[in-house]
């Protein structure tokens, strides 16, 4: 259509999962595999790359300098700055494919058979554990048995790369920063202020160096 590219896909019916039930891991990262088999076959070469010169990464950090409260820039700075060379040091591009970029409970569709990924406006060309560390519950005691029953549906169909779970946090750093940035850039937008009436505020950003400050800690050991 005029040099663009379109997809169409079956319509179908779901809901968004609250929560996993027994099984249902087994199934999403049976699905990921999927994705992820169609992802490795080739780059996008049209899409950002999910590494420091993405949307989080060193240019989004000097944007916010004049939006971080000025009492909080410097820790913020420093934090960010430990967790953007650490994935400079530590991520290997050559590990990166095709990826959805956002997956979370919030765009997986569950029709009481099977799951269906939705909303791939942030497809990127990433690693694997993209994909998976924000179904995680979070909750420590849990964390095993999910890992293992979201590798084991992924295993059926693609190896897991086992070695990326070390790289969750740092891509949790990384998302921080990418979302203070896109509230930032957005703000002039008269939904925003309505929808983040923290962001901009002292408690705003003394959050949001708190988070980054522990991720720091953490992948300094």
């Amino acid at each position: 259509m005029d040099g663009m590219f379109v997809a169409f896909f079956p319509k179908v019916l779901g809901r968004m999962p609250q929560e996993f039930l027994e099984g249902e891991l087994h199934k999403v990262g049976r699905l990921m595999a999927q994705v992820h088999n169609i992802g490795a076959k080739k780059p996008a070469p049209h899409r950002p790359v999910l590494d420091t010169s993405y949307y989080g990464g060193w240019n989004t950090l000097d944007f916010l300098q004049d939006w971080i409260t000025p009492e909080l820039r410097e820790r913020y700075t420093v934090a960010s700055e430990d967790i953007l060379f650490a994935i400079d040091d530590t991520f290997d591009p050559s590990e990166f494919i095709r990826i959805h970029g956002d997956c979370h409970k919030g765009n997986l569709l569950n029709n009481g058979k099977e799951f269906f990924l939705v909303d791939f406006d942030d497809f990127v060309n990433g690693p694997v554990i993209q994909d998976f560390w924000m179904l995680l519950s979070g909750d420590a005691d849990l964390l095993d048995e999910e890992k293992s029953q979201i590798i084991e549906g992924y295993e059926e169909l693609r190896e897991f790369p086992d070695h990326q779970w070390s790289w969750i946090p740092l891509l949790r750093g990384l998302r921080i920063i990418s979302y203070a940035g896109w509230i930032a850039k957005r703000w002039e937008d008269p939904s925003f202020p309505r929808l983040f009436p923290e962001f901009n505020t002292f408690r705003y950003w003394a959050e949001e160096v708190e988070a980054l400050e522990k991720i720091s800690w953490q992948i300094q050991g």
